[in-house]
């Protein structure tokens, strides 16, 4: 409130400035446009008494060529000659819009010009003017209330509640509102909040089944493992002299296998959880797809100085995710920040009749061709890795994105550039 009352001051004072500075302008050029006007009277004025002719008669066949000569003429001059002989006093009453010269021709007083003009009052247009001004601030401070009430001061209670969302484990959800301009956003964070609280949620199970995984595992390695150790301390000690070392090794490989089962089984649970994408079909442009990832990703690229192209063919209605291919998108470019020179990533969307072809190109080390085959499996990661943060589940998650989109994601060496090119088919 005390902010508005500032703001409601400031908007006076700048009103009062404002109609203070046009009165000063406006009688800065009143006065200069009736000089200048003065000066052309007295110009025809001195013209008329050096004349030889009769002032009428003057006035009658110079009137025309005063008018376009000078921009001040008046619009009307009249001589008024003088009845009375032998008085050389003339007196005349003059206004704003009428002004009366004497003529004095050969020393002598002939009589007196009239010169008129059409010209409006000038309070009335300033009274106009400083009214106009004044309704053109109140209409502002209107439009200032309105938007002090109608947004500020609804998103200053809003704003409190990402921290209360992320610090509090059950935040409740926002009401809804028909505003036009708080009901998308508070759509938008009841949203998150139900998602947050999902995740919560999934976050706790996944614990709790992830400890009784690893109680389980251990109770089932327990024995294989301790079976080995017996076998390897009785080959040591021929404590079975009765047999061969072939028997044992055969044992000890059994037990070995069974481990490895078991490895396998906790990775490939731990790969499936990797991703919990859902396909979230509806239709959409291909470049609102492209705007989306420029949004997210041009800042970042001028940051980092890479060259960064989004190109977009045949722009098409498609039905497909644009989330989940934002996120594949997504774990590409990142791909290409970490594994590029900088020197150039570049996109290409295109719409075919076979369905939507994304293309991510990036130039730099190129990796080798008998690695290809792996580079989509979880935690796989590549020969070029070894000085670079990350855990090899990047390019998973986007094959697995793909594959549930119904599409394939492919990966190539273009020798001739230097470039390494992921294909999306969908």
């Amino acid at each position: 409130m005390k902010g508005i009352k500032v703001f409601a001051v400031l908007l006076a004072v700048c009103c009062c400035l404002s109609v203070f500075g046009f009165c000063a302008w406006y009688d800065r050029h009143s006065r200069s446009r009736d000089t200048s006007q003065n000066v052309t009277i007295n110009r025809i004025n001195a013209e008329i008494a050096d004349a030889d002719t009769e002032p009428a008669e003057t006035i009658a066949a110079r009137f025309a060529v005063w008018r376009s000569t000078y921009p001040g003429c008046p619009d009307s001059i009249v001589f008024i000659p003088i009845t009375e002989q032998g008085s050389d006093v003339f007196a005349a009453e003059s206004g704003d819009s009428t002004a009366v010269c004497a003529i004095r021709q050969k020393g002598k007083l002939v009589g007196a010009v009239q010169y008129g003009s059409s010209r409006k009052p000038d309070m009335p247009v300033m009274l106009a003017a400083v009214l106009l001004i004044i309704l053109s601030y109140l209409i502002a401070g209107a439009f200032l209330l309105y938007l002090s009430r109608s947004v500020i001061r609804p998103f200053r209670r809003l704003s409190e509640y990402p921290e209360r969302l992320a610090r509090m484990q059950t935040a409740s959800r926002l009401p809804e509102h028909k505003s036009r301009y708080f009901g998308k956003y508070i759509w938008g964070m009841n949203m998150l909040a139900d998602r947050l609280a999902n995740d919560r949620q999934r976050i706790s199970r996944l614990e709790s089944e992830r400890q009784t995984l690893l109680a389980s595992i251990a109770h089932s390695v327990k024995t294989p493992v301790a079976n080995i150790r017996l076998y390897a301390s009785a080959i040591m000690t021929e404590l079975y002299p009765e047999s061969s070392d072939a028997e044992i090794a055969e044992k000890i490989d059994a037990n070995a296998e069974k481990i490895s089962t078991m490895v396998s089984e906790l990775l490939e649970t731990a790969a499936t959880s990797l991703s919990d994408y859902e396909p979230v079909l509806a239709p959409f442009y291909l470049s609102e797809l492209q705007t989306l990832t420029e949004h997210e990703f041009s800042d970042r690229m001028k940051i980092a100085r890479v060259p960064f192209t989004f190109t977009t063919e045949n722009d098409q209605l498609v039905n497909s995710d644009i989330w989940g291919l934002f996120r594949v998108i997504s774990q590409l470019l990142e791909n290409a920040l970490k594994y590029g020179d900088g020197t150039g990533i570049s996109v290409e969307l295109r719409h075919q009749d076979d369905g939507i072809c994304i293309v991510v190109r990036n130039k730099g080390e190129l990796l080798p061709e008998k690695e290809l085959p792996y580079i989509f499996r979880s935690y796989w990661r590549g020969s070029n890795a070894s000085d670079r943060d990350g855990s090899g589940i990047g390019l998973y998650t986007a094959h697995e994105i793909v594959k549930k989109l119904g599409g394939t994601i492919l990966a190539r060496r273009l020798e001739e550039t230097s470039e390494m090119e992921f294909t999306v088919c969908l």
